[in-house]
């Protein structure tokens, strides 16, 4: 049972959970979940846009609760996927653009980090349930933020059991495609994602380069 520690804002539960690791303070499995962050870390060191209602949360397992076919390199498209299933179970209409973003349609609704502390993985989530901004979009789901989060432990729980890479990299080989229509500047250009193929691992290959993360 992961053990649960909220509060009303905090400045990043990813850098307040990671911190206490570290010092050994905290010990995984535990969450840390805020109703507001000050200064919360997207994927690339930016602070989170501001939203009128968001759920924010950082958790730590150890590496022993996941799969064994699970590797570290292959982590942010397991959790968020993993992440992606809980909302889409509850009727949202979201997709996972590789390998560790949220989208409705074509908007941005949240997102995923995932870092590896000593033996354990810390999973920081952020996901906009109300914008006021047209620059990000918001998903409808049909559970109140407590129970997505509640659901996602859930399944980390159990995941060792239920959830192998394996299984879990099969369903999203074949949403891959839904990338196709997006590109990211890599090295001096523009790749277009109907360039990449999509490995095992999670890693999409480009020519001759195996690449696993953008950041």
């Amino acid at each position: 049972m992961m053990q649960m520690l909220k509060f009303d804002c905090i400045e990043s539960t990813q850098l307040y959970l990671a911190e206490r690791l570290r010092e050994g303070s905290l010990n995984a499995p535990i969450v840390v979940v805020a109703d507001t962050q000050s200064g919360g870390v997207g994927s690339r060191g930016n602070v989170w846009e501001s939203v009128q209602e968001g759920l924010y949360f950082s958790l730590a397992i150890p590496l022993s609760m996941l799969p064994q076919d699970l590797m570290v390199e292959s982590m942010s498209i397991y959790m968020s996927y993993l992440f992606k299933e809980v909302l889409s179970q509850n009727g949202a209409q979201v997709w996972l653009k590789w390998p560790n973003d949220l989208y409705v349609g074509d908007k941005k609704v949240g997102g995923v980090i995932c870092t590896k502390i000593e033996e354990n993985i810390v999973v920081g989530i952020g996901l906009n349930l109300k914008v006021s901004s047209i620059r990000f979009g918001a998903v409808e789901v049909g559970i109140k933020k407590d129970e997505i989060l509640e659901a996602f432990v859930e399944i980390l729980e159990n995941a060792k059991k239920k959830f192998s890479w394996k299984q879990i990299f099969s369903k999203y080989e074949l949403e891959f495609p839904k990338n196709f229509s997006y590109g990211f500047h890599h090295k001096g250009r523009i790749v277009e994602m109907s360039e990449a193929v999509l490995c095992d691992d999670g890693a999409i290959l480009i020519g001759n380069e195996k690449i696993y993360s953008l950041r």
